[in-house]
């Protein structure tokens, strides 16, 4: 397995950034996951294998490309090498969503209410412009207008409910309960 051996995240980035050019001609992919890791310490990164970011990455970006842009979407999965391409000892939990205030505390305090353990949390803030085709152009700049938040949690069996009770969290102040 290839370890991230960097001295910057710039470094990360231009790395990361050669080999998905290998996996996808464009540019859509490359801004996300530019955006994907930028909030990610460097010292975490480095503690990955680039394996595992790619498997990451691509298995978020094929998630996020199936929002579209309004409705909140929310994913609970045990990845598997055959499925998601990579293995993980946490449950992922990812959220597409418009960018809301308080989006991530109202998903936090629903997992707390639930006693599920958050091991680990990065929320990507996009600023996305959708072409009529779904095509997701995304830009730099400070107005995200979308966000994609992947948390790692204790390990869960019982998945969809977690997904049932997260899709409530995506209004200000909601914790996903009924």
């Amino acid at each position: 397995m290839g370890k991230i051996s960097v001295d910057t995240k710039v470094d990360f980035q231009r790395q990361l950034e050669r080999r998905i050019q290998k996996i996808e001609k464009g540019d859509s992919l490359r801004q996300f996951a530019s955006q994907f890791f930028s909030q990610v310490p460097l010292a975490e990164v480095k503690t990955k294998t680039w394996e595992y970011v790619e498997s990451v990455l691509l298995s978020a970006w094929s998630f996020y490309k199936s929002f579209d842009g309004n409705t909140p979407r929310v994913r609970a999965f045990n990845p598997t090498e055959k499925t998601h391409g990579y293995l993980h000892a946490q449950t992922i939990v990812e959220v597409a969503s418009r960018n809301l205030p308080f989006l991530l505390d109202s998903i936090r305090i629903e997992l707390s209410s639930r006693g599920i353990a958050l091991v680990d949390v990065e929320q990507c803030m996009l600023n996305v412009v959708r072409a009529s085709s779904n095509k997701i152009v995304i830009n730099d700049g400070e107005h995200a207008n979308e966000s994609l938040i992947h948390l790692e949690v204790d390990r869960l069996a019982n998945r969809k409910e977690l997904e049932k009770s997260m899709t409530g969290c995506h209004s200000p102040g909601a914790t996903g309960r009924r």
